[in-house]
């Protein structure tokens, strides 16, 4: 008996519900183009209360006569007895699914785990340990939710299953795993629509890392975050990606998504400035209470959340969007002086001055004076007689 896993539905395939609420009925597979991950991971189905989407194991094939002398001929061909054997590690499917999909045991150390597909922040080594030694104990169900692959013709990528691909490494086994056709990209895009209802939970962190995965493809495919297409009114056509799409995709709220973008306009928009740019602020009637047209200073840092870090003239630093300010070659009107250092001053070294008038009496007294030529000529010396003396301010008298 052929496995559902085996079984491969393509548009036109005549199925029954097997459970769930629309048990017992037949449909068509229908050529419908998922839009959502719950979608993707399940086949559209047309019944006669309209489109419906299925799990494949809640599918079966409604197999004609004529079909089942094909399958039947099909099993006893060279090609089927090579799939049955020991040594096989694909299982075989109609050449027109093998088109868009196959089912293949591989090698997990073949498949390209450090090309950036991995959407989450980080790697639970915990549960890579956990289903390692289900592997091992042979209680692990290979034909359950199998890693979904992406083949570019040189590379083999994992759009998911990254931690299982790890364990099956660890335990030395091959893992059985959706082989479909696609690049890098795919691969990414595939990624981060993923883990959306995974047994290991998705930190905000993760989430957020999808998204800005998400957001990296569209640019690279399309040059910047400007030229992404986005569409006016709500209305998406063909290649889109609003931020409405890209938040369904992803499976976060469409708040995290514009919060983001916003962080990666600003991000691009103030890596046109360097720190030193002398800046002035331009028209606009939604200026900060404190800005004023025409105001210069210099920039002396960048924050992707409050934009440039602005060092005005004559005033206190500030944050600004750049898009309030433009680079000019005005220089500051009132620069702050440079106050020397007192290591670039020659050293003084001071004068010793003996008092002959005290010799005899106590002990030589030794003053010591800075150089003349650091004194006015209104200045007048005093020279102390005696250590008596200086202890005797009447003296001066």
């Amino acid at each position: 008996m052929v496995s559902q896993l085996e079984i491969f539905f393509v548009t036109g395939d005549e199925v029954q519900i097997l459970d769930g609420r629309y048990k017992g009925q037949t449909g068509v597979v229908a050529n419908e183009k998922p839009s959502t991950s719950y979608q993707k991971a399940r086949i559209c189905v047309n019944l006669s209360q309209g489109i419906k989407w299925f799990k494949r194991d809640q599918l079966e094939k409604i197999t004609s006569v004529n079909e089942e002398t094909k399958l039947s001929e099909q099993v006893e061909s060279p090609v089927n007895e090579k799939a049955d054997s020991d040594d096989s590690a694909e299982l075989e499917v109609s050449s027109t699914a093998q088109s868009e999909v196959t089912y293949q045991w591989l090698d997990p150390n073949l498949i390209h785990l450090e090309d950036g597909t991995q959407s989450r922040t980080a790697t639970d080594e915990k549960a890579i340990a956990r289903y390692s030694l289900e592997m091992e104990e042979d209680r692990w169900d290979w034909q359950h939710d199998p890693p979904v692959i992406f083949d570019d013709g040189e590379h083999k990528r994992p759009g998911d299953g990254h931690h299982r691909i790890k364990a099956a490494a660890l335990a030395e086994q091959q893992i059985l795993c959706e082989v479909r056709i696609g690049s890098l990209i795919d691969t990414i895009r595939y990624s981060c629509s993923s883990n959306q209802r995974p047994t290991l939970h998705r930190t905000n962190a993760d989430k957020r890392r999808a998204v800005e995965m998400m957001f990296q493809t569209l640019i690279e495919e399309f040059g910047s975050l400007d030229a992404i297409p986005r569409s006016q009114g709500g209305k998406r056509k063909g290649l889109d990606w609003t931020n409405r799409r890209i938040a369904e995709h992803v499976g976060v709220s469409a708040r995290t998504v514009d919060n983001i973008y916003l962080e990666l306009e600003l991000t691009a928009k103030i890596a046109q400035f360097i720190e030193g740019d002398r800046v002035q602020i331009i028209e606009d009637k939604n200026l900060p209470n404190w800005a004023s047209p025409g105001k210069l200073g210099t920039v002396s840092g960048k924050d992707k959340k409050l934009g440039l870090l602005v060092s005005w003239d004559n005033d206190t630093p500030q944050h600004i969007h750049p898009d309030k300010v433009q680079q000019t070659d005005l220089p500051n009107p009132n620069p702050t002086p440079v106050l020397k250092s007192i290591e670039s001053e020659p050293a003084q070294v001071p004068t010793p001055v003996a008092n002959p008038l005290s010799a005899g009496r106590d002990h030589m007294q030794i003053i010591f004076l800075p150089p003349l030529s650091t004194k006015s000529s209104q200045e007048v010396i005093f020279t102390a007689r005696s250590t008596q003396e200086l202890k005797n301010p009447q003296s001066f008298r």
